[in-house]
């Protein structure tokens, strides 16, 4: 790795991911996320007008599909 390069934060790192950072990480449409809120299926943090994802509910979400709740 370039030692001048600045390194991508991690995960665990980040506080708060945007729609569109949410669903690259799930890898699914910006429609099917917006049915997994609407679902309650994941949480959410709005600030103003903007909705953001915690890492902790993406991990949650995950959790719960590896259950088969989803």
């Amino acid at each position: 790795m370039d030692k001048f390069a600045p390194e991508a934060p991690m995960l665990e790192d980040i506080k708060l991911l945007t729609t569109d950072e949410a669903c690259r990480v799930l890898r699914i449409s910006r429609w099917k996320l917006y049915d997994l809120i609407r679902r309650g299926r994941i949480g959410t943090v709005r600030i103003g007008r903007r909705r953001f994802v915690p890492p902790e509910a993406i991990a949650d979400l995950i959790g719960q599909s590896r259950e088969g709740a989803i």
